[in-house]
């Protein structure tokens, strides 16, 4: 047993190895191998060499040595094996013929439909085009194969996408009369046209409510389609942009308690937080102002959890409270003052965070220094 269970770690091992170079699943494919390896090994053992020794014809220690080949060629065989069938559905997946038709094109012209699916499950690209800017789709309605047009629609072909002509899978069927593959393709057309138009209905019932102060709605709309939050318009922007375009502090706190992205660009190469200085929303500013100094707090408060001095200096040596003094964040000054940041250092132009205050017009961030100073 102590034989076979080193035996079946190497095949393990070895196979799962092979598996994750081919991009496929080490563990599964590992696995797999090493059941058929116990399997084969065992009904070999059984078969021939238990039987042998116990009639007294093998040596215990001939035993060891003929079960420890057999483990090797079994091993070996199963190596080969694997390694081919991998190397198949690698060269399946990826291969092309002189023409540059894909593999999973070729199938589909020469009746090849056994390794089709197999070739999906491996996760070879269904949308794969030939250099005509045909996929697999357009080709199986072309030919007027009903069965593969819906093994492929059930696995997620686009009946949208056309050709370097312009044409649809659809477009073919109809015009070569394939009428059950035109009516199915029209079917999921349609069905994707739904999707899509219930998606951009949430989006934009979404923005009414964001617009009109609704949260109760915003919410009902959040929990059907969460991505709504993210919604853009045709300029790029996302519901966020509207609040700090409309000047609507409540209900950007609102998306933002709900992961609204802050960080967002749109079209224009903008954020909100450019928007909402461009409008002098001050209360929008403020928020954003907030969000930045709690992340600067949450910043210093890991550096300092991890032994790092509170008085750390960049290259120019200012240390963090002279860049929050200069910056006016009266929360990190005095987080920092709390926890044992010195006032008295100077960066390498010999300034204090006191001086920054007091040139940046920061008043009470400048009386508050004053007083840690004494």
């Amino acid at each position: 047993m102590g034989i076979q269970s080193l035996f079946a770690l190497i095949v393990f091992i070895l196979i799962a190895i092979l598996a994750k170079r081919r991009n496929r699943s080490a563990i599964g494919w590992g696995i797999i191998a090493t059941i058929l390896f116990l399997l084969i090994d065992s009904v070999v053992a059984l078969a021939i060499f238990v039987p042998l020794s116990r009639e007294g014809f093998l040596s215990d220690k001939i035993v060891i040595i003929t079960f420890t080949i057999q483990k090797l060629i079994v091993l070996g065989v199963l190596y080969i094996s694997f390694s081919a069938k991998l190397k198949r559905r690698e060269i399946i997946k990826n291969s092309r013929d002189n023409s540059n038709t894909p593999t999973i094109q070729r199938m589909i012209t020469t009746d090849d439909i056994s390794n089709l699916e197999e070739y999906i499950k491996d996760g070879g690209d269904i949308n794969l085009r030939t250099n005509l800017g045909d996929t697999p789709l357009i080709l199986a309605s072309e030919k007027g194969d009903l069965e593969t047009v819906l093994m492929l629609l059930k696995h997620g072909a686009d009946p949208l996408i056309r050709n370097n002509s312009g044409k649809t899978a659809r477009d073919f069927a109809l015009a070569l009369g394939h009428k059950s593959i035109e009516e199915e393709l029209k079917k999921c057309e349609r069905d994707l046209a739904l999707a899509k138009k219930k998606y951009h209905e949430n989006s934009r019932a979404f923005r009414d409510a964001i617009l009109s102060n609704d949260k109760d709605l915003a919410m009902e709309l959040l929990a059907a389609e969460e991505t709504v939050i993210e919604s853009k318009d045709k300029y790029g922007n996302t519901p966020l942009f509207l609040c700090a375009t409309n000047d609507n502090p409540d209900m950007f706190n609102f998306l933002i308690e709900n992961g609204a992205n802050i960080n967002h660009v749109n079209e224009a190469g903008e954020t909100v937080s450019s928007i909402a200085k461009k409008n002098k929303s001050t209360a929008i500013t403020n928020i954003l102002n907030k969000i930045r100094i709690a992340k600067d707090i949450a910043k210093h408060k890991e550096a300092l959890d991890n032994g790092e001095d509170i008085n750390r200096k960049n290259k120019l040596g200012d240390t963090p409270l002279i860049l929050a003094a200069e910056k006016g964040d009266l929360d990190t000054v005095l987080w920092l003052l709390e926890n044992g940041a010195d006032p008295r250092l100077t960066n390498n132009s010999g300034q204090t965070a006191r001086y920054f205050a007091e040139t940046r017009g920061h008043k009470e961030i400048e009386d508050i220094i004053r007083k840690y100073e004494q």
